[in-house]
């Protein structure tokens, strides 16, 4: 095909061993790459198909569960409805039992109320009653063992004596027969223990030892008109001291005996109180159950209404998450279907990749110098020579395109400025998939106009073959990573290039370098170089055309490309907004 190419145009193309080289190198890859993102698609659809079938699965058991818990729902709503009506039959008890109580609370404060005053009134009485106690007491304090022990050795007391000492009998012996001097002699013969008898008295009329009679008795005896402080006390000072106690003892029983109905209506109303407290304890006591009773249903019942209200919510998430699910797979239902027939189609895809792209990477590999009329002619011998050793392909493939690009990929190239001749958009084919950097033969520059715009984004860097700073231009963009475009090439390239030209990297450290000149450079792998000629037809050497992909940009066949080529810059202006 070279000949004929030759023949035809007068250009020359060379193949060389490094060329087939390269070829096989490029298949591998392309083919690796194009293996993987096949089988990624396949992945991805069949991950997107059993999520649809596990959504489809997830919706049946949603449908179950969304049944299951209606019934759950509608006997919870039940069972809360049930608990707010015992509830409400409680709280009416604790109501009627409250009443209860309250009635026996205001019970039981009138009754303390009179209590109180009665309280109050005997313990007015009694505090009027205990200045004679306590002038008794002052009496006795006047007694002394000498003036006892004098009174007692008479054997006949003073006239009057002999009834103060009567008095004394009755009131400690409880009115004996015998009151006669001897016997108050005898009475008084322990002198300590009779004023200990006389001073506990009062203890023993506060405890209601002493009878009315016992007192009565003395009452004739009080009322002589001897029995009399100061009348005696000039015949006995022991009578004397006897006689003021015998009268303000006898006056503090008397003042005791009166109070002594109030004690007792006191002691009943006590009891009364007593009686009334216990019984409102009681009720207090019934209350308090009840209201735990009802404490604990009211819990119940909130812990029943937060279980309904959880079971409705979670109910209603359910059905949320059913009709999502629901209008998912209604939805993705024709998806599903075109995702499984992709998944066949790239299956069998698949199969047929090794003569694909075994067509595609010679295309890339050898049709770059050839103008369109012989890159079909290549592409008709290949897949004969394929189809002939039963290659795997696809069926009816004409056109390698198919395999290297798609319509995206090429809409972006146009959006950038490629012209959209068939030829052109092989170029751009070539130029992205070829292993060795690429060499236009662009004279009209269509092919630069497009570098251009594509590699602006890589910060590209525009120098020339043999300019003063080209060394310097490469090192920082081989460094940084740049894009370079070395436009305007003659036939020849600059021996110091060729370890770039053929990227003959080796590895130092952890870092890739490359040799450029006398320096070691960094490479960074981001890093890309593009050549151009304007020759329209230039003789390149089998080793130059070995170590890069030669691409013919020339626009000389068909005015039609032409044609399409400004069509598609007029479009593109007309679609770009103005500038200011």
């Amino acid at each position: 095909m070279s000949k004929k190419f030759f023949d035809a145009e007068r250009r020359y193309n060379y193949t060389t061993p490094k060329t087939f080289l390269e070829l096989i190198k490029l298949y591998k890859n392309v083919l690796s790459k194009k293996r993987k993102e096949t089988q990624d698609g396949v992945d991805r659809l069949e991950n997107g198909l059993n999520k649809l079938y596990k959504v489809q699965a997830d919706v049946d058991l949603l449908v179950e569960a969304a049944k299951v818990m209606a019934v759950e729902v509608e006997q919870k709503v039940a069972s809360a409805n049930v608990f707010a009506e015992q509830v409400g039959i409680e709280k009416e008890k604790v109501g009627i039992e409250n009443a209860a109580a309250q009635v026996e609370a205001e019970k039981c404060q009138v009754i303390a109320q009179e209590v109180a005053i009665k309280q109050a009134s005997c313990e007015r009485d009694l505090a009027a009653a205990e200045p004679l106690v306590a002038q008794a007491e002052a009496a006795l304090d006047t007694l002394n063992k000498k003036d006892l022990g004098e009174a007692k050795s008479l054997k006949k007391p003073p006239a009057g004596v002999d009834d103060i000492t009567a008095v004394i009998i009755i009131l400690l012996e409880g009115n004996p027969k015998d009151k006669s001097w001897g016997a108050a002699c005898k009475l008084m013969n322990n002198v300590d223990k009779f004023l200990e008898r006389l001073k506990g008295f009062k203890a023993v009329i506060d405890e209601g030892k002493l009878q009315k009679k016992t007192v009565d008795a003395t009452r004739p005896y009080l009322a002589l008109e001897h029995f009399n402080r100061d009348i005696i006390w000039n015949k006995s000072r022991a009578a004397a001291g006897l006689c003021e106690w015998a009268i303000n003892i006898v006056m503090y029983f008397d003042v005791v005996s009166e109070v002594e109905p109030k004690r007792i209506e006191l002691a009943e109303a006590n009891a009364k109180l007593e009686e009334a407290n216990a019984t409102l304890t009681e009720v207090q006591a019934k209350v308090k159950k009840l209201n735990d009773m009802v404490q604990d249903l009211e819990n119940q019942f909130k812990a029943a209404t937060d279980e309904k209200e959880a079971a409705i919510r979670e109910s209603e998430r359910c059905q949320r998450k059913l009709g999502l699910a629901n209008r998912l797979i209604t939805a993705l239902a024709s998806e599903g279907e075109r995702w499984a027939l992709t998944v066949d189609q790239l299956r069998k895809d698949y199969e047929v990749l090794t003569g694909d792209m075994l067509l595609a990477a010679a295309f890339v590999s050898y049709a770059g110098p050839f103008t369109s009329k012989f890159r079909t002619g290549l592409i008709e011998d290949w897949i004969k020579f394929l189809k002939e050793r039963q290659t795997p392909m696809t069926e009816g493939i004409s056109d390698p395109l198919k395999v290297l690009v798609d319509d995206a990929i090429v809409a972006s190239w146009l959006r950038e400025g490629l012209p959209s001749d068939p030829t052109s958009v092989q170029n751009g084919a070539i130029l992205t998939n070829s292993e060795r950097w690429p060499l236009l033969m662009d004279p009209q520059l269509q092919g630069v106009v497009w570098i251009r715009e594509r590699e602006s984004k890589n910060s590209l860097v525009v120098t020339r073959m043999g300019a003063n700073n080209m060394m310097s231009v490469m090192e920082r963009a081989i460094e940084a990573g740049q894009s370079v475009l070395i436009e305007n090439m003659g036939e020849s390239i600059d021996a110091v290039l060729n370890p770039v030209i053929t990227r003959s990297t080796f590895k130092k450290g952890r870092n890739m370098y490359v040799k450029l000149g006398d320096k070691e450079v960094e490479y960074n792998k981001n890093f890309r170089l593009f050549l151009h000629t304007k020759l329209s037809n230039p003789h390149y050497p089998p080793e130059i055309q070995a170590e890069t992909t030669l691409i013919n940009f020339t626009v000389t066949e068909l005015v039609s490309g032409i044609l399409n080529s400004i069509l598609f810059f007029s479009l593109m202006r007309r679609a770009s907004p103005p500038q200011s």
